[in-house]
């Protein structure tokens, strides 16, 4: 279990990273979106929990980019960021 919530925290933040270089001409709101929907599609969750999975994802997006921006000065598509951060 332990490894698989590591893995969604690199999977997060390799997709932020991401998306902060490949989709600069799309709004934040926009770029959100799509980091929850590939996620979404990535994770499996039994039936009657994929109702909140969405929520969830995006709550954890939002926390991940909370601490790039921390950690970047709001630079994150110019950022080197290592696994120690």
């Amino acid at each position: 279990m332990w490894q698989k919530l590591m893995d969604l925290r690199k999977w997060v933040i390799e997709r932020v990273l991401w998306a902060e270089t490949e989709m600069a001409d799309k709004t934040g709101p926009e770029r959100r979106a799509f980091i929850v929907e590939r996620l979404d599609e990535l994770i499996k969750l039994p039936f009657w929990l994929e109702w909140g999975d969405g929520m969830l994802i995006g709550w954890i997006v939002d926390r991940a980019c909370d601490k790039l921006n921390w950690l970047t000065d709001h630079d994150i598509a110019g950022a080197q960021v290592t696994a120690a951060q």
